[in-house]
């Protein structure tokens, strides 16, 4: 049978009784941050071991005193914000989906729900109920600013990424990288150095048809030289490979391109045979 918490009965009274009930779960933090691993250890994401479990406890009983302190009007606002944001960042750089993190994020919303429910119980229940209000604008605040935090940093890293593939890219059609660099770019791109390649070279690289077609396209990668988009890609060897179009389109093609330090040159031929035929159709030499 579970052992009922009881707490000595004093009188509702606005203004005292809140700090009383909220001082109750303040004491009852150890029973929280138990039930909030007990549940987490169940969601897809925390489950996995993806992020360190001191990591984990750290920061639910952070967030926890951020609750108490912002529903006792004892908020550190720069501090409680500052948390929220390294939050929200962190988790993004670890790798979580946007859905595993905002569930964890509820789950800590409903652990904190349920320990203002034992406090408040016998004597505080109307207590509880006059300040659902502010509970509900403590999590809506707390939710937002973790989640615009996350959604930010996913959005920097996402073009950050971006840059660095276009950097990648950039380095491999120069014709003047080193070694060293160009095997450092092969490496970001995930390209084997040795394997064959098909390339085209096509007329408007502002043309949004490009992007859809580089998407369509098995394993293509766009690298946009002015105004001239160049895809490539790996070849599949195997016999009896069924084509895609990818050399069937209106461009100069370069069906054989024999590693990544030759695609700068096969480039380059492409664009000379784009520019001598205008690219109104396949063109090969």
């Amino acid at each position: 049978m579970p052992i009922r918490r009881t707490h000595p009965t004093i009188e509702p009274m606005t203004g005292s009784a809140w700090p009383v009930l909220l001082d109750r779960v303040r004491s009852d933090i150890p029973a929280l941050l138990a039930d909030f691993l007990a549940e987490l250890a169940q969601l897809d994401g925390y489950a996995a071991g993806l992020i360190p479990a001191d990591d984990i406890e750290r920061t639910a009983v952070g967030a926890f005193d951020i609750f108490l302190a912002r529903l006792g009007d004892a908020d550190d606002a720069e501090r409680s914000a500052r948390f929220s944001g390294e939050l929200g960042r962190k988790r993004a750089r670890q790798g979580m989906r946007i859905d595993q993190f905002m569930e964890g994020v509820r789950i800590n919303f409903r652990v904190l729900w349920r320990a203002l429910h034992r406090a408040a119980d016998p004597d505080l229940v109307d207590e509880l109920v006059a300040n659902g209000e502010r509970i509900l604008g403590v999590v809506e605040r707390y939710a937002t600013e973790v989640q615009a935090a996350f959604l930010e940093e996913s959005q920097l890293m996402a073009q950050q990424r971006r840059t660095a593939r276009e950097r990648a890219l950039a380095r491999v059609f120069a014709s003047d990288t080193d070694p060293a660099s160009l095997a450092a770019a092969t490496e970001l791109l995930g390209l084997r150095a040795d394997a064959v390649f098909e390339l085209v070279a096509l007329s408007g690289a502002d043309d949004p048809r490009v992007a859809v077609t580089a998407q369509a396209w098995r394993g293509a990668l766009l690298h946009v030289d002015g105004d001239v988009a160049v895809l490539f890609r790996e070849r599949d060897a195997r016999p009896g490979a069924e084509p895609d179009g990818f050399l069937a389109q209106d461009g100069a093609h370069v069906s054989e391109v024999r590693g990544v330090a030759a695609l700068a040159r096969a480039a380059a031929l492409a664009r000379a045979l784009l520019t001598a035929t205008g690219g109104t159709a396949p063109t090969s030499l």
